[in-house]
């Protein structure tokens, strides 16, 4: 069987061959991609900036006493009681997950300025730092809400859109970052959270302790084991360590390390990237346009003022 090699490939192309046919084309390739530069300018600059505020966060939880260690036959049992607790690492990965519940928002979602500032927004002026809303959404004369907001579409705006936060494997620091369109507000969010979340979680713990050492008090005053008695009292008095530190500490679950700023820079987007981008896009568009013209034996032809001719 005979296989004429240009009923495979009609026409091959070496390197050097489409370097030719780009440079015979590059009137209409540097004007395609000049295009391409203009237009990334124009839409870098019409993107608005987002700022992004940090805080960073250190667990002040305490690990549990151990129970365990000289109770003889009761050591199953202090290990069981000993698990009701937490240590610190697990305290700040239970913390961050109560920071994107929507139990937790619901406590920011009842503030109506933060509800706003998430919902309505439009832009900022750094000229006079002021907010603009959108006067669709939210009417700022009457402050009624024009089309009021769905919680559920909110709480998924403010998790996945504006509010980041993960624990470093070094040191287990928490770090929340807020992202908003303002500067100010990305510093107060992030500010706002640190002291909700510790509000929330203390109120959430101080019911569960109170429960607990309602329980332990009882089981105190009907056993009769001295071995059991001291059980029950070292978890007695690890409780009440707690309940005595939520009623004189507002960091009930985490501290500052590094306080929360008002950016002065721009964390996204990346104009100079966008250019690029955008202009690298053109300029391989514009050979991909020449070789598939090529293909069905066309050329393109410039005519000032780039007035484009296929022939």
């Amino acid at each position: 069987m005979n296989i004429n090699s240009n009923d495979i490939l009609e026409k091959e192309f070496s390197i050097t061959s489409l370097l030719y046919l780009f440079l015979q084309n590059k009137g209409f390739i540097a004007s395609f991609t000049l295009i391409f530069a203009i237009s990334s300018i124009f839409i870098a600059l019409s993107l608005s900036p987002i700022f992004s505020s940090n805080i960073v966060l250190k667990s002040v939880q305490e690990n549990e006493p151990s129970l365990s260690t000289g109770l003889g036959v009761l050591g199953g049992i202090a290990n069981i009681s000993g698990s009701l607790g937490l240590n610190p690492d697990e305290e700040a990965i239970l913390a961050m997950r109560h920071a994107v519940s929507r139990d937790f928002f619901k406590k920011l979602y009842a503030n109506e300025e933060f509800k706003k500032n998430l919902m309505a927004y439009d832009s900022y002026n750094p000229n006079n730092k002021s907010n603009l809303y959108d006067q669709s959404i939210y009417d700022l004369e009457t402050k009624k809400w024009v089309i009021e907001p769905i919680f559920l579409v909110a709480h998924k705006r403010f998790t996945t859109q504006h509010m980041k936060i993960h624990q470093e494997k070094v040191g287990d620091f928490v770090i929340i970052s807020m992202e908003h369109k303002s500067p100010i507000i990305a510093k107060e969010w992030a500010d706002l959270i640190f002291r909700e979340l510790n509000k929330y979680i203390k109120e959430v713990s101080s019911q569960k302790i109170n429960r607990e050492v309602q329980y332990l008090n009882d089981e105190l005053n009907k056993t009769t084991s001295s071995e059991l008695r001291k059980v029950v009292a070292q978890l007695l008095e690890s409780k009440i360590q707690k309940q005595m530190y939520g009623n004189i500490s507002d960091d009930y679950i985490f501290e500052v390390v590094d306080s929360a700023y008002v950016p002065n820079e721009r964390a996204r987007p990346s104009r100079a990237f966008i250019c690029i981008m955008i202009t690298t896009l053109g300029f391989l568009l514009s050979c991909l346009i020449v070789f598939i013209l090529d293909q069905f034996k066309k050329r393109i032809k410039l005519n000032p003022p780039f007035i484009e001719n296929v022939e």
